[in-house]
């Protein structure tokens, strides 16, 4: 059941997400993308607070399912919180200036393999 209760508020995260890029994006600026990373970190902060003083499975749900599939940024956003907050000040700066950069890094490889892997004469 649990996986159920997951897999429904993922759909509905799916959907918001879904939306705000339909109606927010522009060929000028990812407006629905950035508001969906800050809308679930807004929200992520709510439910990681939420869960701190009292667990309820229905902020599980919510923060892994909706947050989690609106975005990953809120998790990268907590996670890095999580060390600051815990005064593990160079795993969490280390943290949120790697996933970035290697991010990036690692699309402009991908690109490099798939342009020589697929489209190679």
């Amino acid at each position: 059941m649990m996986l159920f209760y997951l897999g429904i508020f993922g759909i509905l995260g799916v959907f918001t997400r879904f939306a705000l890029d339909t109606y927010l994006n522009s060929s000028e600026f990812p407006l629905g993308t950035l508001v969906a990373n800050i809308l679930g970190c807004l929200i992520t902060g709510i439910i990681f607070t939420v869960i701190q003083n009292k667990t309820h499975l229905i902020a599980n749900y919510f923060l892994i399912g909706f947050c989690g599939a609106l975005t990953t940024f809120s998790s990268y956003s907590l996670q890095g919180f999580t060390f600051l907050n815990d005064r593990q000040m160079m795993k969490g700066l280390g943290y949120l200036f790697a996933s970035p950069v290697l991010g990036v890094l690692f699309i402009f490889i991908g690109t490099i393999i798939s342009k020589n892997f697929f489209f190679s004469n």
